[in-house]
């Protein structure tokens, strides 16, 4: 089915899959940030499944050695690197299938290391932008709010989770058509209560159960 489906149905599908990143380094101990490894890592997985490559390519660039500045004992100058990068997200089925993000990104550095930060945060940028991924730093404040509509109750979420369990099928199309069917009903009664947080664990649940089906069809 994933064959069939153009660049921007595949970026909605991990939109339904993903839609929060929680900030994971502290910059000078006075703010948090996301960073690119953790996008990388929440994201990879589903980027696989529904077969989208990220592609970064350098539009243009600036260096500005600032003498003004100086790190470290050895005062050397900061590196300045100021560049614009379009991040394609490619359709592996199709790579003339593409969505393009114009993303400028600037990267200080003493050494030579500026442009593999400035890249890293042109994609990081993209995909969060892309993706309409939300950051933040208290996941169990989130929890509290993001369950306005009262969320499931608990035997709604046990009988998700038996149906998940029941998935089956003999081939992986099968098993990737009746996990759909499941996934879309969920999302469903999820979307109707407004519980993200149980509509996740639950997109979890049958993520790993589809994984260990198809393991099984290759035993």
């Amino acid at each position: 089915m994933t064959e069939k489906l153009n660049v921007y149905q595949r970026i909605n599908k991990v939109r339904e899959e993903n839609d929060y990143i929680k900030k994971d380094k502290s910059v000078d101990g006075q703010y948090m940030v996301v960073t690119h490894d953790q996008v990388t890592h929440e994201l990879r997985a589903d980027l696989i499944k529904h077969g989208i490559v990220i592609e970064p390519y350098l539009v243009s660039e600036r260096v500005v050695q600032d003498t003004l500045m100086r790190a470290g004992a050895k005062q050397n100058p900061i590196i300045r690197l100021e560049c614009v990068f379009d991040v394609f997200f490619v359709n592996m089925d199709d790579p003339k299938d593409r969505a393009c993000a114009r993303v400028p990104a600037h990267a200080l550095d003493t050494g030579d290391k500026a442009p593999g930060k400035a890249t890293s945060y042109a994609v990081k940028t993209a995909v969060l932008k892309i993706f309409s991924i939300e950051t933040g730093e208290e996941d169990e404040a989130r929890k509290e709010t993001e369950n306005t509509g009262g969320g499931l109750d608990e035997k709604a979420f046990v009988d998700w989770v038996s149906a998940i369990s029941e998935i089956g099928g003999k081939t992986e199309e099968e098993i990737d058509t009746n996990a759909q069917k499941v996934y879309d009903n969920i999302i469903a009664a999820c979307s109707k209560v407004k519980d993200r947080a149980s509509a996740t664990k639950l997109r979890t649940r049958l993520t790993n159960r589809v994984a260990a089906l198809k393991k099984g069809l290759k035993k």
